[in-house]
């Protein structure tokens, strides 16, 4: 097929350093080609575009993004080149790319370029650091592959190779846009909280492999630590808000499936989807803190490791159902959790009253202009709780819920899909 055979060809060659042409300079508009992937088709395709924020077309690099090439190196810019492209000039100004790996490089800096007027219109470019410092890794000297990984603190993402059938990162405008909502939630809720060492601590914590083998190691983790399900509550909401800008900025509710197709998971309620109804609840603080001690207590076995999550009694089910996730670590449960918060965000702005929803915007735009700019006064709980009480999801919708959207469908909604006895903040007046 045309799809993986392009598929071969992009994840097996690297970027090559191409030539300056003096007449290339202080363009305004650069005429080029760019490799597009059709969500609906499933297949790619390669169309005209112009690129307004270039001063050079050979050079990716602007007040929007500076591209890099590097080998091997993910922790450092040190050893990055800056990516030049190798593009020949056509007919009618066109520039053409002289090979896959430069049509794919500048199809990733338009989708940057189409990010950065789309956090425009939002009005909320200003909430993250632009420059983005983003790097291209070399097929053949990478270990790590089929993965992107955005560091928050230096803002930079790195885009690894694919070596599987999937849609690699840099060429899914979703996963672009999910990237970068990690360094604006970083740049407004993070920063300056934490000192750099509890940031190392933070993801250490997150990304142990719970599998016990002695008593010892069980009596020693079986505390619970205020500030581990702190960490834990705050990754959650930092992926769900992810998801719900990647699903925003390209309304392909599974564009995170497109490339991760492992994120899938045996357990279909817990998807990467941003769904219009959940499949479960949002946990409530109990459930939370019962779901991170469970990961640290249960044991490994061949099937990996199975964490319960109660379903309470609804409306599709009389009796509380259990359901298991296979989970190893508590950045895998934030990963399983946080589809439900995009698909709670998306069930919210459904409801949103139109007459509130500003012309040039849909529902789900106005909502995440308002989830990013809320995360200010969110910082503001946050300082005084991350160290001495737990983090509930009131605490965002005390930010968020105000009286433009407010109304008594999306208070039921809240209150239908999140496992909390207790009055929903912004809703009082409403029930």
């Amino acid at each position: 097929m045309k799809h993986f055979l392009l598929f071969y060809l992009i994840t097996h060659l690297f970027l090559l350093i191409g030539c300056e042409y003096k007449s290339d300079k202080n363009l305004k508009n650069i005429k080029t080609l760019v490799l597009e992937y059709n969500f609906e088709s499933d297949r790619y395709e390669i169309n005209k575009t112009q690129i307004t924020s270039l001063k050079n077309p050979r050079k990716l690099k602007s007040h929007i993004a500076n591209f890099y090439y590097n080998k091997n190196e993910i922790q450092s810019l040190k050893k990055a080149q800056p990516l030049t492209l190798n593009l020949v000039k056509g007919s009618s100004d066109l520039y053409l790319p002289e090979d896959i790996a430069s049509l794919t490089a500048v199809s990733a800096y338009k989708t940057y370029e189409l990010l950065w007027q789309h956090h425009s219109k939002l009005g909320i470019e200003s909430y993250s650091v632009w420059p983005k410092q983003v790097v291209l890794l070399d097929q053949k000297q990478t270990v790590e592959v089929n993965n992107a990984i955005h560091i928050s603190g230096e803002n930079k993402t790195f885009y690894l190779p694919f070596e599987s059938n999937d849609l690699p990162a840099h060429l899914n405008p979703g996963l672009i846009a999910h990237e970068e909502s990690h360094g604006l939630f970083h740049e407004i809720v993070i920063k300056g909280l934490m000192s750099d060492n509890e940031i190392e601590e933070w993801n250490a914590l997150l990304s142990k492999e719970y599998k016990l083998s002695s008593s010892e190691e069980l009596f020693a983790m079986n505390e619970q630590r205020l500030v581990e399900y702190n960490y834990t509550f705050l990754r959650v909401l930092n992926e769900g808000i992810a998801d719900f800008m990647g699903y925003t900025f390209t309304n392909v509710p599974d564009f995170i499936l497109r490339s991760f197709s492992f994120e899938q998971g045996s357990e279909l309620r817990f998807n990467r989807i941003v769904g219009k109804s959940m499949m479960a609840p949002l946990p409530s603080v109990d459930q939370l803190q019962l779901l991170i001690n469970n990961i640290k207590n249960v044991k490994s076995d061949t099937d990996g490791l199975h964490v319960k999550y109660l379903l309470p009694k609804s409306e599709e089910f009389q009796d509380q159902v259990v359901v298991e996730l296979n989970t190893t670590s508590l950045l895998s449960l934030s990963y399983r959790l946080s589809g439900l918060v995009s698909t709670m965000l998306n069930i919210i702005s459904e409801n949103i009253p139109q007459d509130q929803v500003p012309q040039v915007l849909t529902k789900k735009e106005y909502l995440l202009q308002k989830v990013v700019t809320s995360l200010p006064k969110f910082r503001l709980i946050l300082n005084k709780k991350l160290k001495t009480q737990r983090l509930s999801f009131n605490d965002l919708w005390s930010v968020l819920l105000d009286e433009k959207i407010i109304n008594q469908d999306i208070c039921s909604a809240i209150k239908n899909n999140w496992d909390e006895n207790q009055p929903i903040e912004g809703c009082n007046s409403e029930e």
